[in-house]
Order: C-alpha cells, then structure tokens, then sequence
C-alpha cells in the first residue's frame, strides 16, 4: 500500500514538530517547509523525527514556489498550513507583513487546490487569539470575534477565508481553533516560556528576566 504524503508548512516549530512524529508514525511520507535551510532544526531533532522526513526551502509568498513543489510532489494528498508570524507582541510593530505573511500564502494554497489540486486536503492553524476580548467565558466556533491585534485580524482574516472556500467551492478544508498549548519545544519568546524561565533562574538564585511586553490597544 503507497504512503500518504503530508505537506507541513513551518514544519520546525513546536506544532511542526509533534504533528510530523504523530504522522510519521501514522505511516505517512512528511514535508516539511521552511523559510531557509539555515533554520533551526533542534525541535524535529528532539522528537527524532529530522531523519525521517524531507526539509524543503519554499517560499511561500511566491505563488510559483509553492505551485512547483505540489507538481514534482504530485502524491500530497493533505497540507497542514502552521507557517505564520506568531509573536503577538511583535505584529504591532509589523503590522503589513503580518498580513501578508499570515494570509497570501493561504490564499495561493487555496487557489493552488481549487484549480489544479482538488484532491488535497487542507488544515489552516488558526487560533483563540481571534475571540480577542469578546467576555464571553464559554466559547465555540460561532462566539463573537474581536481581535484586539494585528496577528489576531490575520488569523481571523484566514479563518474567514477557509469558511468561504469551503462554502462556495467545496474544497476540503477547515481551521483548527489553538488555545494555549504548552511543551518543552515552547519557544523562549513566547510570554510562558519567559516566565518558566524567569522562575527557574529565580530558583537557582540568578538574575530573573522579567521584560514580557506591554499592550498597544488604543
């Protein structure tokens, strides 16, 4: 029986790293891309999964780039999209590229399968930071959304994007709604490994770094 293959995008962070274990060992062939080959591999090397999978460079903001990869790989039967700038603080300060980044990319994958690759199967890693400050204590899909940032607009915008592909071209596709998730692969710019960190240094009695980043909301 031939091998599923499954294409991940941002296959080196936290996500990328426990999805390609889980489907490595599921039996399926993996993909990953990333922005340089010069990236950090330390995650995919923890969960032993680096030799055995495939690392391509891709750009995905060149149409082109992503087209040509699907073609030579025509056996992708599934995307997982995770590939996205996700430092909240940090999309104050880069507001244009945050969009960019966190959308046209979908939107060439999108179009990439509604065209000329219907048989794939797409995942959009989407997240709680779209409910922004709505007060609602218990949520589901359909909750009020109010994104209180640039990342949280980006990622509601390619929420929304998903929904309307699926309803007006029935592509294979949907959103995966990601509260909090926590794990030694945490990277140390994320607020709770800054605190995990700050507290473990405080243990062992250094210095504790205790810098987190300030709110921008008008």
């Amino acid at each position: 029986m031939k091998k599923k293959t499954a294409l991940i995008t941002g296959v080196n962070g936290q996500d990328g790293a426990y999805l390609s274990r889980l489907l490595v060992d599921k039996g399926y062939q993996v993909i990953g891309t990333v922005r340089s080959l010069n990236t950090n591999y330390s995650r995919l090397e923890y969960m032993n999964v680096l030799s055995k999978i495939k690392i391509i460079e891709c750009n995905l903001l060149e149409t082109g780039s992503l087209d040509r990869l699907l073609k030579k790989h025509n056996n992708i039967c599934e995307i997982y999209h995770l590939a996205a700038i996700s430092f909240v603080h940090t999309t104050f300060d880069q507001p244009y590229l945050t969009l960019e980044t966190n959308t046209l990319p979908l939107i060439t994958i999108l179009e990439l399968i509604r065209h000329k690759y219907k048989h794939i199967k797409l995942y959009q890693a989407s997240t709680s930071e779209i409910y922004g400050n709505n007060g609602i204590k218990v949520m589901d899909e359909d909750s009020t959304k109010l994104p209180v940032s640039p990342y949280a607009i980006s990622k509601l915008t390619s929420f929304q994007l998903i929904r309307m592909y699926r309803d007006a071209y029935g592509i294979f596709c949907c959103n995966g709604i990601l509260f909090n998730h926590e794990s030694p692969l945490r990277g140390e710019l994320f607020v709770t490994k800054k605190i995990t960190k700050s507290l473990a240094r405080y243990a062992l009695g250094l210095s504790r770094e205790n810098k987190i980043g300030t709110s921008k909301r008008a």
